[in-house]
């Protein structure tokens, strides 16, 4: 079962039959949709209800809504002695009973003493992961129903979400060595047909490679007082890698560790390349917060600032992990990032303190996640309208509104690209000339970046939108 398997869901004021939770029970009537499921109430518009295959109709008063929603789907075991057991991973919001062919298996957050239609969640949770094994006792061969109650906390509790997905650990045959890595999972909805191309491909032509990635800048203890946030508004630690060759590069089979003596701690994943490509000049941020479930840039460890053990990027080079990159890093203060100023200089603690000055401008140490680590300029007069010249590129207004001119005083501008936090391009426009202008209009209220392409160097900028 992946993540958007799809379910027959009973959502309303009522609760459905007793027996909704057993192999017989005739959910025809039932609606059906995909996971991700469930619905979230966000302040801000564009964020309500991202994320979800399928949206749940809470009702016309947002004040109360449903407080249990009701879910079945089935999967098909063909021979269950060659199976070791089931593995579960589940996020859900606020808590749930899991049954397997009408047995219950396990509960979360729902207390075993309340009567059938009168179950809610306590205390609350905000998209938790779960993760549980099944025993084979509990799974027949053939058709086999899940059953899943999702209770709310309260009437008012701003979201609901369901997302499941299950496999099978096989028994391990003598003499065959079994690779665990996930390297590619999808869900089809027609028949595909995939051919398999072998080349050889040496371990060290690999490695040079992936010689121009560069651990770049780390941030291990980022909290609620920087605005420094993941696509879920988490404030967790992150790390960035810059790609310093002139190839696209995609990182998807790498592995990242905090442990040198456990290189293959976190796979980073095939299944979105857009995410995971990394072009020349370009950076690419992780998080830090053992939360794969979030996404590609999602790591399957935390760093530490109290015992920090440092990074490392590695490849698999047949049965061995080879290391392509490593970053050591000591003690920082609260929310500092340390990172390369520029290509080949020495390491700078970003903290947000004073790094140099003139008459005029007070150069900061600031952390720039996901483009080129500068020194952020704050002036020591009021600042005007006018346009901020670094490295004979002048950007202005910034912050802007809508356009923002980018004009170069001594080489051509062939392109400019901006990129959000997470480094993902969100608009290009290729155009020569001494000045472009880029209308940043459709652009929400935020930091961007900007990679500038002139006819002799590569720059990167933060501009602010407001």
């Amino acid at each position: 079962m992946g993540e958007s398997t799809s379910w027959k869901y009973f959502y309303q004021s009522v609760s459905p039959e007793s027996e909704w939770k057993t192999v017989d029970f005739d959910d025809s009537e039932w609606l059906e949709g995909k996971g991700k499921m469930g619905y979230r109430v966000a302040e801000v518009e564009s964020e309500t209800n991202a994320g979800f295959n399928t949206i749940l109709d809470f009702g016309e008063d947002p004040n109360n809504k449903y407080m249990r929603a009701y879910f079945r789907s089935t999967f098909e075991i063909s021979d269950k002695s060659k199976l070791k057991e089931l593995i579960v991973n589940m996020v859900y919001d606020d808590g749930y009973i899991f049954y397997l062919n009408g047995k219950e298996i396990r509960r979360q957050k729902v207390a075993e003493n309340l009567n059938e239609g009168e179950e809610y969640a306590d205390p609350h949770s905000n998209d938790d992961p779960d993760e549980f094994s099944i025993s084979l006792e509990d799974v027949v061969n053939g058709k086999n129903v899940v059953a899943i109650m999702v209770c709310q906390n309260t009437l008012t509790s701003s979201d609901l979400t369901l997302k499941l997905s299950m496999k099978a650990e096989k028994n391990e045959e003598e003499g065959v060595v079994k690779d665990e890595r996930k390297i590619f999972a999808a869900d089809l909805a027609d028949d595909v047909h995939l051919e398999a191309v072998f080349e050889e491909y040496k371990c060290e032509d690999m490695i040079e490679d992936y010689s121009v990635l560069v651990l770049n800048e780390v941030a291990p203890s980022n909290d609620s007082s920087t605005n420094i946030i993941d696509e879920y508004g988490v404030h967790s630690d992150w790390f960035e890698i810059y790609n310093s060759g002139e190839d696209t590069l995609d990182l998807a089979g790498l592995y990242l560790s905090d442990d040198e003596a456990n290189l293959g701690k976190s796979l980073i994943p095939f299944t979105h390349p857009d995410s995971t490509k990394i072009a020349p000049k370009g950076f690419v941020r992780f998080w830090a917060d053992n939360a794969t479930y979030r996404g590609v840039l999602h790591a399957d460890f935390k760093l530490s600032n109290t015992d920090p053990t440092g990074l490392f990027l590695s490849v698999n080079c047949g049965s061995q992990l080879s290391e392509v990159a490593s970053f050591k890093y000591n003690n920082l203060p609260q929310n500092a990032s340390l990172g390369y100023l520029e290509e080949g200089s020495d390491l700078v603690t970003f903290d947000n303190t004073i790094f140099k000055e003139n008459d005029s401008v007070v150069f900061i140490s600031c952390a720039t996640p996901g483009a080129s680590n500068i020194l952020c300029q704050e002036e020591k007069t009021i600042v005007v309208d006018e346009p901020i010249t670094e490295s004979e590129v002048q950007i202005y207004p910034n912050p802007t509104e809508s356009d923002l001119n980018i004009r170069s005083t001594s080489d051509k501008i062939l392109s400019v690209q901006i990129y959000d936090g997470m480094g993902r391009l969100l608009l290009e426009k290729k155009e020569e000339g001494e000045e472009v202008q880029v209308d940043m209009d459709r652009l929400a209220t935020g930091t961007y970046y900007l990679q500038i392409l002139t006819s002799k160097e590569v720059l990167q900028r933060k501009v602010i939108k407001l």
